[in-house]
């Protein structure tokens, strides 16, 4: 199963889920009868990573795409399904993307797109690069970013989105103790004498470094963002006890 949330729908409490059996299905918790009510969007019949959630992206008319991670975690997916409100379900979600990786996803998060337009979503992949994909479309931005030094194998790896379009990257390595990246999607000036119109976007590095101060004991296992007026803020959660000790559960 995973769920994410509808932001389409122009309201809080919209949420997207997939439920094993029967496939894609809205939830509007705020809708009668009390206690929300069920809608269905359309089937699919694959498998995910419910751990990474749903991304969902309203279209321009009745449609909607909606984005996750596939399950073994090793391609990213978009689908077409009828937007929020529509009264009408299709039989089998229309496959609009799918796109394999390089090693397997160890974190993702949805970065809002440049001046409150278009949205993206970011895959923390295991071998230590960033990728960036269009939830409008399910394309990649580029090849991605691999993020220097490389981190030790075992590492304990999250992403959130930042504001203005950026994601951060913590990373806890046995060796180097805990680090961040924060990453965006920059325009790319294309050669002159191309023909091309202005460029392409692809993942560039704006900032790193080490976390400082006391840093708990355990194992890092979450990462969301708090937002604030002068600068970003993440809340970092560890894991301690036997659930630190046997990695991520």
């Amino acid at each position: 199963a995973a769920v994410g949330p509808a932001p389409g729908a122009g309201r809080d409490g919209v949420f997207v889920a997939h439920v094993p059996g029967i496939g894609l299905r809205y939830l509007d918790l705020f809708a009668d009868p009390p206690g929300g009510r069920w809608s269905t969007a359309g089937g699919f019949g694959g498998s995910i990573s419910g751990q990474f959630g749903l991304y969902h992206e309203q279209g321009s008319g009745a449609t909607a795409c909606v984005s996750f991670v596939e399950s073994p975690p090793r391609s990213w997916v978009c689908l077409r399904i009828p937007a929020v409100g529509e009264h009408m379900s299709v039989d089998e979600a229309a496959l609009v993307e799918r796109t394999a990786l390089s090693s397997d996803v160890v974190g993702a998060c949805r970065a809002e797109g440049p001046g409150g337009g278009g949205s993206e979503a970011a895959l923390a992949l295991a071998g230590g690069a960033v990728r960036f994909f269009d939830l409008g479309t399910g394309k990649a931005f580029g090849k991605g970013l691999k993020l220097e030094p490389p981190a030790a194998a075992g590492a304990a790896v999250c992403i959130a989105g930042l504001a203005k379009g950026r994601v951060a990257v913590v990373r806890q390595d046995p060796s180097r103790g805990c680090e961040y990246f924060v990453v965006a999607l920059q325009q790319e000036e294309e050669k002159a004498g191309s023909g091309g119109g202005g460029g392409t976007r692809k993942p560039a590095l704006m900032s790193q470094g080490a976390l400082t101060g006391a840093i708990p004991a355990g194992r890092l296992s979450g990462a969301a963002f708090i937002g604030g007026e002068e600068q970003d803020r993440l809340l970092l959660c560890w894991q301690t006890g036997a659930a630190a000790e046997g990695g991520q559960k």
